[in-house]
């Protein structure tokens, strides 16, 4: 790069310099030529003019001559003098005729002068062509007039002659003074402009030198900064070709070193395949001395079937001009030929080199016995893992191992080449001693008792007790058993008779983890067995015994499975038995119950009572409605127990259901003295069931209310607790629950010691409160009121869409006297005549109403159809026909079928009520009765009915 640039900056000032001096020299030259092309021309006039003088002159002093001549023919009778005289003539008439002819080639030279200046290339400028015009043609007339003159044959007289002579004179002398006079003027002009050429080229030059040296000048000094750059690279350069000639010599050495060292033998030929040089691993490698090699054509290495590949490649190489390496043989692998005759496996690559003394080849061979001997061995690797995976894969597809030991066995006898074999799998008798059991047997039957015992017993596997051979010593020791002469191997304990010959045998124990689960044997390999076949069946083992563990497992899992339907199908046996049992107890409860509540409310309506009377029915009912809760709590933690309760998840008005826990509360609340605060919110609203959450906040007030002091406090806090979550908080300034009791709140009937105390309870409600809550996506929890008291929280989510707008019934109360009821029929078909009774006394308070009662179903079928009832009361659970058998009937009919009908059952479970309302009940009421909410019922149905 700073050699390209010393060019560009010391090169460049001096051809400006050539170029300049070549053109002031190239002006100088044309100044020069013009002036000598003009001198020429003016040379050239005169010369011309010159020379027609001189030649007009020796025509005269002929023709004065001649005239003496002529005098004296005149005077002169002698005829020999005449004839001189006339010879005379005669030559002088020659002379004038050659020297005529030179006036013509002079005037010729006029004529050629006279296109030279018509073109304009000697005329000088700003002379008027006219006049030479004119000169030329009064020369050329006076020289025609002349010649006319001569050739006439009649002697002018001599006045004539001089007066002609003295006008050319005239003529040629005024031609001359004016050509004279031009060319001094033109002579005087050039040099006046030749002098300011030469003043103008000069200072060119000038110019030019100094802007010339000033160049030279600064491209000196960049000559020197580049010149101590240059010397400066010179000596980097020469440092790293001094640093590279060592690398080169030590890498030549390592070189060296190397191919001494190398482990492949490489050897160099000429371009006959002559050996020239080897190294010491060809020596090692065919058993030749390097004395024995060098000389030698390289094909004696090779046997006679392989040295055409060395031929022929030798030969493309030499015809290609040695540009490629090349293989021999396939792949590049040939036969070697070891100096005592052995033939072995070896890999080749040849290459040309190019020497400045000769041209040959480099040969390197490796031994790759040991090579192919691992690519068999990875070949039949590679085609046991694939016998493995497509086993694995059948194992997975059948589940049966005897069907996946049949294809390994024929995999393995072809991958080792043995003849028998076995597979199975070592299992313990009730004793606890080993047997194997077969997976997989060839069949080496030898007569036709042995076909039929293998025939018959061989598919479900054969067992093999006597471990007393040399596969029971494989089973019994746990370690792997070779025997290449198993007749002379004390472990055999002998063969059947007729049994097939055992040349050699195997036998390995698989193993899954530390314990022993199967065993396979192989035998009659010709070349034996040893433990490199040991190691190339360790793949084989470990997957095996991997299938045995698998098949073991998949058979207690089958019996796990087995097992757990059994005791699924007791569970839900059992469950469904509980079901029942809880239905039946629910009805056997609530029928009883239902009687005595119902007679107990319709005693407290006797305005006639006393006050004790009235004070021992408000204890009747208290105590019957704690035996209802107890029944209900009792019910509702076994469907919850058993999975059986239906949540309908739903946005649910937050606000609207605390003032309705208030509405029921406050009342309570109240008798106690107990001030129950609840806040007005805005609309809130909650991810949840609404019964269910109601439940749950009347619940937790009751319990508020019920382990609170008197004149106590109970109020109701709602705060945020992140952006979804809502906590809403139930606190009380009662006795609190003590610190070691708080673990035990949730547990169901766990009353924490209250079970003696004077409140009633079934120790179920929390419980039941808390997997409602879980059920519903929030968390329940406990805190201590500080100072004292109780906080029970809930935790739900917040929706923020509208909630669901509810169709709900209102519960119309109308008065018995109240005109759309009047004279209305009701039947109710019901088997227990407690119920009768108790539905009579109810409705016979209201006037205007007729009852008309049914003890069986049959019975209250006919009776409807003949009286054509306004609303019809109907149990459930009746003998000879259930009440929904009896609503069916009543569908049917085309008189009944639009009268309301009412169910009253003790059947109060929830999959109870919605079978009921499913079935095309109008209503469902559980017993026991609640006497105002029943008689809500039947006028809201008689209204309906009046309506109609």
């Amino acid at each position: 790069m700073i050699k390209k640039t010393l060019l560009k900056f010391y090169e460049w000032p001096l051809v400006i310099a050539f170029s300049a001096t070549l053109i002031a020299v190239y002006g100088l030259y044309q100044v020069f030529e013009q002036g000598n092309q003009q001198e020429r021309q003016s040379w050239g006039q005169l010369s011309i003019e010159r020379n027609k003088l001189e030649t007009l002159t020796k025509i005269y002093d002929l023709r004065t001559q001649l005239k003496l001549l002529l005098k004296d023919a005149v005077v002169h009778d002698d005829k020999a003098e005449q004839r001189e005289i006339f010879n005379k003539i005669s030559q002088i008439r020659h002379k004038i005729v050659e020297e005529s002819a030179r006036i013509r080639r002079l005037a010729d030279q006029k004529e050629e002068l006279k296109i030279l200046v018509e073109h304009n290339q000697i005329l000088e400028k700003g002379l008027p062509k006219q006049f030479y015009y004119q000169s030329l043609l009064l020369d050329f007339d006076a020289i025609q007039e002349a010649k006319e003159v001569l050739y006439t044959e009649v002697i002018p007289t001599q006045d004539y002659a001089d007066g002609l002579l003295s006008s050319f004179h005239l003529l040629v002398g005024h031609s001359i003074e004016r050509l004279q006079q031009e060319h001094l003027a033109k002579k005087t002009e050039r040099n006046k402009n030749f002098k300011q050429q030469v003043w103008l080229v000069i200072i060119l030059v000038l110019v030019i030198s100094i802007l010339v040296i000033s160049l030279v000048s600064y491209s000196k000094r960049r000559l020197q900064s580049y010149t101590v750059e240059l010397e400066q690279e010179v000596k980097s350069r020469t440092f790293q070709l001094t640093e590279a000639k060592n690398e080169l010599q030590n890498s030549l050495a390592d070189l060296e070193s190397i191919l001494h060292a190398a482990p492949d033998g490489i050897l160099k030929t000429n371009k006959d395949g002559r050996i020239m040089e080897v190294n010491p691993a060809m020596e090692k490698l065919f058993g030749y001395s390097a004395k024995e090699l060098i000389g030698n054509n390289v094909a004696m290495l090779m046997p006679r079937a392989y040295r055409k590949y060395h031929t022929e490649i030798i030969h493309n190489l030499n015809a290609n001009s040695f540009d490629r390496t090349s293989l021999m043989g396939q792949d590049g692998r040939v036969k070697g030929l070891h100096k005592e005759g052995g033939i072995f496996p070896i890999e080749a690559a040849i290459g040309p080199i190019k020497d400045s003394n000769q041209d040959g080849f480099t040969i390197i061979i490796r031994d790759i016995t040991n090579n192919i001997h691992i690519e068999y061995k990875l070949k039949k690797q590679k085609e046991l893992l694939e016998t493995l995976w497509k086993a694995t894969n059948l194992f997975m597809v059948y589940k049966d191992l005897s069907e996946v030991a049949d294809y390994l066995l024929g995999r393995i006898l072809k991958l080792t080449k043995s003849d028998y074999g076995f597979i199975g799998e070592v299992l313990q008798d009730a004793d606890g001693r080993s047997y194997l059991k077969t997976h997989a047997l060839t069949n080496i039957a030898w007569n036709k008792e042995t076909r039929k015992f293998y025939d018959e017993n061989a598919p479900e596997g054969l067992e093999f007790r006597n471990l007393n051979t040399l596969f029971g010593h494989a089973i019994t020791t746990q370690r792997v058993v070779i025997s290449n002469d198993p007749k002379q191997d004390a472990r055999s304990g002998g063969l059947p008779e007729g049994h097939p010959d055992l040349n050699a045998f195997l036998g390995v124990p698989v193993f899954y983890g530390s314990k022993l689960v199967g065993m396979y044997g192989l035998a009659n390999r010709p070349e034996g067995y040893d433990d490199e076949m040991v190691e190339f069946l360790a793949s084989f083992t470990q997957n095996y015994g991997a299938l045995i563990y698998v098949k073991r497992m998949l058979s207690q899992q089958e019996e796990m499975h087995e097992e757990i339907l059994k005791e699924r199908n007791e569970a839900e046996k059992a469950s469904q038995a509980k079901s029942q049992f809880l239905s039946s107890m629910s009805h056997e409860l609530r029928t009883p119950l239902n009687a005595v509540l119902g007679f107990a409310q319709l005693l407290d309506m006797d305005e006639n009572l006393t006050a004790d009377q009235k004070d021992n029915i408000y204890e009747i009912v208290k105590a019957g409605n704690h035996l209802l809760d107890l029944i209900n709590d009792v019910l509702d933690l076994a469907k919850i127990e058993s999975g059986n309760v239906d949540l309908s998840i739903e946005p649910v008005g937050l606000k609207e259901v605390l003032e309705e826990c208030r509405n029921l509360m406050l009342p309570v609340a109240e008798n106690k003295g107990i001030s129950l605060d609840i806040p007005a919110l805005s609309e809130l609203y909650v991810r949840a069931d609404r019964v269910r959450l109601k439940q749950i906040l009347l619940n937790l007030l009751s319990n508020a209310v019920k382990y609170n002091d008197d004149h106590g406090q109970v109020w109701v806090e709602c705060a945020l607790q992140s952006e979804n979550t809502l906590r809403i908080s139930v606190k009380d300034n009662g006795v609190g629950v003590p610190e070691g009791k708080q673990s035990e709140l949730f547990q169901p009937f766990n009353r924490l010691g209250q079970e003696g105390g004077g409140i009633e309870g079934t120790g179920v409600g929390l419980s039941i409160t808390k997997t409602l809550i879980e059920l519903m996506g929030g968390e329940i929890g406990y805190q201590a009121n500080k100072p004292k008291g109780s906080c029970f929280f809930v935790e739900l989510h917040i929706d923020s869409c509208h909630p669901f707008e509810a169709d709900f019934d209102q519960t119309l109360v109308i008065d018995s006297d109240q005109e759309g009821a009047l004279g209305k029929t009701i039947l109710y078909i019901e088997d227990n005549p407690a119920n009768l009774k108790l539905v009579s006394h109810v409705l016979a308070k209201r006037d205007h109403t007729h009852l008309i009662t049914a003890h069986e179903p049959q019975l209250g079928i006919e009776l409807a159809k003949a009286n054509k009832p306004d609303l019809i009361l109907l149990d459930i659970n009746m003998p000879g026909m259930s009440g929904y058998e009896v609503l069916e009937v009543f569908k049917k009919d085309s008189e009944v079928s639009q009268v309301p009908v009412v169910a009253i059952t003790a059947n109060a479970m929830s999959h109870d009520i919605r079978r009921g309302k499913r079935a095309g009940f109008d209503d469902y009421l559980t017993k026991p009765l609640d006497v105002e909410n029943f008689l809500n019922v039947v006028e809201r149905y008689l209204t309906r009915t009046e309506a109609k």
